[in-house]
């Protein structure tokens, strides 16, 4: 018998957002429970309604989203995919889940690091000339 190919199991290490990411351990259902509550509580903080809003905007039982948002069930793949696209908070969240730096975070990073490496330029040539 030939030995069995075994490859590394994708996910984060843990849902902080600073630690590294590795492939230690999957990502569980809880994990994405916590990810979509946290999203939309961002969204929807201090609205006494988010429930029947969300319904309102994705189309989905009230019932199923105020289990979300109470952090009860995770939704279904294509209900998560729903939320991401209408709601930033809750795809970021997902990003960070899945170990990845969600676009805004990236472009800000991005302009921080333009920003400090024309400053360096700039000091660069001054002391040139």
């Amino acid at each position: 018998m030939s030995a069995q190919k075994t490859g590394p199991v994708i996910g984060p290490q843990s849902r902080a957002k600073d630690k590294p990411m590795t492939h230690a351990t999957t990502i569980s259902n809880g994990d994405i429970v916590d990810a979509v509550t946290s999203g939309l509580r961002r969204a929807f903080a201090g609205t006494a309604n988010a429930a029947k809003l969300i319904s309102g905007q994705t189309g989905k039982n009230p019932e199923a989203v105020r289990n979300w948002l109470e952090g009860r069930n995770a939704p279904r793949a294509a209900e998560l995919a729903e939320l991401c696209r209408h709601f930033d908070e809750v795809f970021d969240e997902f990003c960070v889940l899945a170990g990845r730096i969600p676009p805004d975070r990236k472009a800000a990073e991005a302009e921080q690091l333009l920003e400090e490496f024309t400053a360096r330029l700039l000091d660069h040539k001054r002391g040139r000339r």
